[in-house]
Parts: structure tokens; C-alpha cells; sequence
């Protein structure tokens, strides 16, 4: 079942989008970009929304006694660290670039749902998470 998991990890993580130079990008974000970036940015809730939910469905209630503060010290984590990193956005808009909470926060719903129900529901969750990490790398908003 490992090996499953690894294969499938890798074959997902190993599609990324190429390192970007580290200079300010001023080009302004086309609809279809900004676009992504929305849709990503919404989706980012998805994961974390739905293992509740299926914590709850399954009259899981230690399940969703882990998953709340799971969820919390991931996104809090992600919020301190770019309090203490100040790296600046490829686009130049702020130094809050690294790491992405966005991302965090759609990874901690979904690496709950793998560890918890298997890939059955983790895959499905972790697809989506690496989409959310697609849209915040390919709008240049965080460092690659």
C-alpha cells in the first residue's frame, strides 16, 4: 500500500510548473490567470471542509477532534513563518510570499483525509491541493 502512495505522490508532486528567475514580474495577470488564481484561492477551503464533513458523516468524533487543531497549527504555522521569513512575491506586491498559506491550509485537509481514510479519499483531496498550490505558483504570487 506504500508503494502506492509513493508512486502516486510522485507522479502528482512531479507535475510542477518550472523555477521562475527572482525578478519582479510587472506583466499584468491575463483573465484566464486570474481566473486560476480565484478559482485556487476558493478551492483551497474545499479539503479541510470536506474531511469534516466526512468526520461528521461518519460519526467520527476523535477524527474531528484531530483534524480542527490540524488545521489550525498548519494555517498558523503558514501565517507565522511569513512573519519571520519576509520573502518578497516574484511580482514585487509584498514579502509575504513564502510559505503559502493558501496551500497549507488545502494540504492539511487533505494529507487528514489520506492519513485517516486512505487514498480512496485522500487522492481525490490531494489532486486538488496540488491545483491550489498550481494556481498561487503560476500567478506568481509565491516563490517556486
Amino acid at each position: 500500500m506504500s508503494v502506492v502512495r509513493l508512486v502516486l505522490s510522485l507522479l502528482l508532486f512531479g507535475a510542477s510548473n518550472p523555477v521562475y528567475a527572482a525578478s519582479i514580474n510587472t506583466t499584468p495577470l491575463i483573465s484566464t490567470q486570474k481566473n486560476t488564481e480565484t478559482s485556487g484561492t476558493g478551492m483551497a477551503v474545499a479539503p479541510p471542509l470536506t474531511a469534516a464533513g466526512v468526520t461528521l458523516y461518519e460519526n467520527n468524533t476523535m477524527g474531528f477532534a484531530q483534524l480542527t487543531p490540524k488545521t489550525l497549527f498548519t494555517a498558523g504555522t503558514a501565517y507565522a513563518l511569513k512573519n519571520i521569513v519576509h520573502e518578497e512575491r516574484p511580482d514585487g506586491s509584498d514579502d509575504q510570499s513564502f510559505p503559502s498559506a493558501t496551500s497549507a491550509l488545502a494540504s492539511a485537509g487533505s494529507s487528514f483525509l489520506w492519513g485517516r481514510y486512505g487514498w480512496e479519499y485522500g487522492l481525490p483531496a490531494f489532486a486538488l491541493s496540488q491545483f491550489v498550490s498550481y494556481s498561487c505558483a503560476s500567478m506568481l504570487l509565491i516563490v517556486t
